[in-house]
């Protein structure tokens, strides 16, 4: 299954599942509006946030991120452009960063080591 540019993508929908309803709230939406906007993580397992720090796109090792709870308490978005994976600045600081922000939720921007693809819930979720 692959991401797709119709507002309601079938992969970002699949990875809703695994997220918090605060969160869905929030993109169902967001991505409605913005039809390019799509999920690269919502839950991760041991495995997979493990890889995340061995690759230096997480910090925290399982299970300490916010991506290690069911239902996930962070999703990573990223734009799909016809030339591919967008992960530039300017859409997150422009368009994602200000919408989570809007939602009331926390954007990985503004962390220290920012994380642009990055929001979550402002508390433990519940």
């Amino acid at each position: 299954m692959k991401h797709v540019n119709t507002g309601d993508c079938p992969l970002c929908n699949e990875k809703l599942k695994d997220a918090h309803p605060r969160l869905r709230a929030f993109w169902k939406p967001f991505q409605a509006e913005h039809k390019d906007a799509h999920i690269s993580w919502t839950f991760r397992g041991e495995a997979d946030q493990n890889d995340a720090v061995r690759r230096g796109t997480s910090s925290l090792k399982w299970p300490l991120s916010k991506h290690n709870k069911r239902p996930s308490l962070a999703l990573d978005a990223f734009r799909l452009l016809p030339t591919g994976a967008d992960w530039g600045h300017k859409w997150y600081n422009e368009v994602f960063g200000p919408a989570v922000e809007a939602f009331g939720l926390k954007w990985g921007g503004r962390f220290k080591r920012p994380d642009r693809p990055h929001c979550e819930l402002l508390g433990d979720g519940e």
